[in-house]
Parts: C-alpha cells; sequence; structure tokens
C-alpha cells in the first residue's frame, strides 16, 4: 500500500509539473555558459602597472544570471575566457564580474567585483590582477551597466580604486 501511495503521488507531481511547463510557468533560463564574448578595457592613471586599452574575443565560461544552485543565490556573472592557453590569449588573459544586483531586471548597480588581467606589450609578463571590489568599503567605487537585447547583452563597468587608478571596461555576450 505504501509503494502504491508513494508512485501516485510522484505521478501527480509529474503531472502538474508537466502542466505548468506548458502553461509556461517555468520559464527556461538561457545557457549561460561557452557563450561568445568580446571584452575591451581601457586603464588609466596607471603609470608603471596597467596603463594601455586591451581587448579579447573568445568565448567566455559564464555570461549571465546565475541560477541559485550555482551560488546559493541570483547573481550576475562574467568569467573570460573559457580556455587557458597562452598561445591564444593575447591582452585580456582574464576578466570577471560579479554582481548579486544586476538580477532580476535591475540595468544599474554600483555593487559588485571586478576583476581583470592583462598582458601589456613590451611588460614581458602580466602584473598583478587589476581588482576593484565596490561591495566593502574602501575597496573602490564605480557603476555597472547592463543592457540586454534578446539573446545578446551588453555590460558597461567604470571602476576606480584607492589608489585613483580607472578602468572603463565593455563586455558584450552574444547568444549561444
Amino acid at each position: 500500500m505504501r509503494t502504491r501511495l508513494g508512485s501516485a503521488a510522484l505521478f501527480l507531481l509529474f503531472g502538474i509539473a508537466g502542466d505548468l511547463a506548458a502553461r509556461g510557468g517555468a520559464a527556461e533560463q538561457p545557457a549561460i555558459t561557452q557563450r561568445p564574448a568580446s571584452v575591451a578595457a581601457t586603464i588609466s592613471n596607471s603609470p608603471k602597472l596597467y596603463n594601455g586599452s586591451y581587448a579579447g574575443a573568445l568565448k567566455s565560461r559564464m555570461c549571465g544570471e546565475t541560477d541559485p544552485m550555482y551560488t546559493g543565490a541570483r547573481n550576475f556573472v562574467f568569467e573570460y575566457p573559457d580556455i587557458d592557453d597562452p598561445m591564444t590569449i593575447k591582452g585580456i588573459t582574464d576578466a570577471t564580474f560579479s554582481s548579486a544586483d544586476l538580477v532580476g531586471g535591475v540595468r544599474v548597480t554600483t555593487s559588485f567585483h571586478v576583476s581583470i588581467t592583462v598582458s601589456p606589450s613590451g611588460v614581458g609578463g602580466s602584473p598583478a590582477a587589476y581588482v576593484v571590489d565596490t561591495r566593502i568599503p574602501g575597496r573602490g567605487t564605480g557603476t555597472a551597466t547592463l543592457a540586454v537585447n534578446g539573446g545578446s547583452l551588453e555590460l558597461n563597468i567604470v571602476a576606480s580604486d584607492p589608489l585613483q587608478q580607472e578602468l572603463r571596461m565593455k563586455i558584450t555576450c552574444g547568444p549561444k
């Protein structure tokens, strides 16, 4: 008797879930992994380390609003690139962005973490990552603006660290 009741309950649960999906109650999230991406960044007021303009166009590891199963809550996440090949990656070797605010239709925030690692030409290597974390007082300030157009998105970031070095970065992600 116990097995029959369990099976009947499970059948009913799947029936309700299927009905909700058919009615549009369970919307499928667009793929956020390995999207085509381009990153353009200009860093200024850093004469000894980062000054310059940098660009890259490869697939991203992640780009978009995460499901809570990834981080425990919804976040907007960008991680670039999806490969680790020094012969392929030039200019911008790593870029990450995260914000718990740019979710659910919010398009502008001053609360985020951004990190970028660049390979300036003529330096013979890479300085440490340039990082601004506006979520922590004293770790920088900035604004991030998100525009979504169908399956594509554009994220514009202006950030300044405590040394007044400034980052202007534009990220675009296309549909997978």
